[in-house]
């Protein structure tokens, strides 16, 4: 689903999260969470898991995001 890896480490730093706490949140494997923000991508069920662990639109996790 295009998930940008370096948008989510930064936002989970921003957070003060940790990977694990972010995958507990997400209901995400901590796996998932180090793959994505390795590799990037995702299906569309993780882009919503993770906007919402975040209280954030999907949008802002996604490559050519240009809505504020």
């Amino acid at each position: 689903m295009d998930i940008v890896a370096e948008k989510l480490k930064a936002l989970r730093l921003e957070q003060g999260l940790s990977q694990e706490l972010l995958a507990k949140q997400s209901g995400l494997s901590l796996r998932t969470i180090q793959r994505l923000e390795r590799d990037g991508g995702g299906s569309a069920e993780t882009l919503l898991s993770l906007s919402a662990a975040f209280n954030i639109a999907p949008n802002k996790l996604r490559k050519n995001n240009t809505l504020p």
